[in-house]
């Protein structure tokens, strides 16, 4: 066992929400003072709207399991064991990002919690220019999967 997230898709991502989620990761890649890699922990990231795939660093033995999205996988568990590794705050931020993009068409999980995702909301505040306020409701909403209109968060 290890620590681990979770996300489910209940519809497809569409063309513009790809568009604006993939973005957005870029920019998460981006800042991040975490190498992030290819899936196998080599290489590049992918961030396509086909798919987004990311691992932490194997040369540095900051990798474990990847991170996969595709916007069709509708209805299929998804999850990424970080094992708490540097590229967790990434893991984080980016299912902010897949969040606050697809609202409530994606169920998000987690073995941690909101103290857990500090790094990652931190990484994803910088990333959206938000204020801690808004980016500690936001991973509370997240986490609780509330199904909560989020009208008071711009895409």
């Amino acid at each position: 066992m290890g620590y681990c997230h979770y996300w489910t898709l209940k519809e497809e991502l569409t063309e513009k929400e790809m568009l604006q989620f993939c973005d957005v990761v870029s920019h998460i890649v981006e800042k991040t003072n975490v190498k992030i890699c290819g899936g196998l922990g080599s290489g590049t990231p992918k961030i396509t709207i086909e798919e987004v795939s990311f691992n932490g660093a194997d040369d540095l033995g900051e990798s474990h399991e990847s991170f996969w999205l595709m916007p069709n996988n509708v209805g299929i568990s998804k999850s990424c064991k970080t094992n708490g590794k540097p590229y967790d705050s990434v893991v984080v931020a980016v299912l902010l990002a897949l969040r606050h993009v697809a609202g409530d068409k994606v169920i998000i999980d987690s073995d941690g919690g909101p103290d857990d995702w500090m790094d990652g909301a931190i990484l994803y505040r910088h990333v959206r220019g938000m204020t801690l306020t808004e980016v500690s409701r936001f991973v509370e909403l997240t986490l609780k999967n509330s199904g909560l209109p989020l009208n008071d968060w711009e895409v």
